[in-house]
């Protein structure tokens, strides 16, 4: 997909006349006077554009958030948990749910006959979810013991172990960006309670609750976690997405009507997906945030090309 999408610019760029110098527009004049690098630029048609699929916004303040790598486990949420027992003690005559099977609220589980009045009665899941224990077999008694447990797999609890170093700067309430170590799709969530006791190895576990819904985080699954600890606004970043490095300097690429131009940045801190910009880009000049590699790879072919 990359080399087709290249191989298309390349075609428009050159139908274009890319190579040529551009037309003399205000807007032109106005960003792309006196630029000591000139082949770093290259015009593709806002079709080709729309097609390749780049994206571009405006250059302005943001926040950059401190955040803080925190690692840990999947649980079950037993907020979302319950326990089944029967009103009554009686004699089991069937049971209509097993471990594993998933439930409605209302559904019956068992039919247990009561030993006083000997009326059969159903025994009744008392919310939706699956059943995770089961402690009730025809023919015994059921007594006060737990027959069911019903769990909720649509909200979980991420445990983060918190080690002595770092309690200071971890607070409930604090945004949490999670995945699963192994990679995949990241979920958002806040830090809920911190344990007040330390395990034996001195960690005291952060709780965040996470909605569960796609299945991406069954029990047991481990995590990583990145806790945001503090946050500094900036006049000017740029997202990190755009950055390539060009001519050994990083760079994003401006864009000015259907020219597209390497910008030279000095860049402060980097946090998350913004960069703090120094110099080299102006407030409110669109530039590339999404395939900046296909800019850059044309320009250096345009460039290769030059050279020989």
């Amino acid at each position: 997909m990359k080399t087709t999408l290249i191989l298309l610019f390349s075609t428009v760029i050159a139908a274009c006349g890319g190579d040529h110098p551009l037309p003399a527009t205000e807007a032109a004049d106005e960003h792309l006077q006196g630029d000591e690098n000139p082949e770093g630029r290259v015009r593709i048609p806002a079709e080709v554009a729309a097609a390749s699929g780049l994206r571009t916004e405006a250059a302005g303040p943001a926040t950059l958030s401190e955040t803080l790598s925190l690692y840990g486990q999947i649980a079950t949420n037993t907020e979302h948990q319950r326990a089944v027992t029967a009103r009554f003690p009686g004699l089991i005559r069937n049971v209509r749910a097993s471990i594993g099977d998933t439930v409605k609220a209302g559904q019956t589980l068992a039919v247990i006959e009561s030993n006083q009045s000997l009326e059969p009665v159903a025994l009744t899941a008392p919310m939706a979810g699956v059943i995770t224990a089961r402690d009730a077999n025809p023919g015994e008694q059921s007594g006060d013991k737990m027959l069911f447990t019903i769990t909720d797999p649509a909200s979980v609890w991420a445990e983060l172990a918190v080690f002595p170093r770092d309690r200071a700067r971890v607070k409930p309430g604090a945004m949490v960006s999670l995945s699963a170590a192994d990679g995949g799709e990241s979920v958002s969530g806040r830090i809920s309670r911190i344990g007040l006791e330390a395990g034996g190895n001195q960690a005291v576990m952060a709780r965040v609750v996470i909605d569960n819904r796609n299945g991406n985080f069954p029990p047991g699954t481990f995590v990583t976690a990145l806790v945001e600890i503090g946050s500094r606004a900036v006049p000017l970043a740029v997202r990190a997405s755009g950055l390539q490095r060009y001519r050994d300097a990083d760079v994003v690429f401006e864009q000015v009507g259907d020219d597209y131009e390497a910008r030279m940045l000095e860049l402060g801190q980097q946090q998350g997906d913004w960069v703090e910009v120094l110099g080299g880009i102006r407030p409110g000049a669109q530039y590339v945030t999404a395939n900046s590699y296909l800019i850059k790879a044309d320009i250096e072919k345009s460039g290769a090309a030059h050279e020989h």
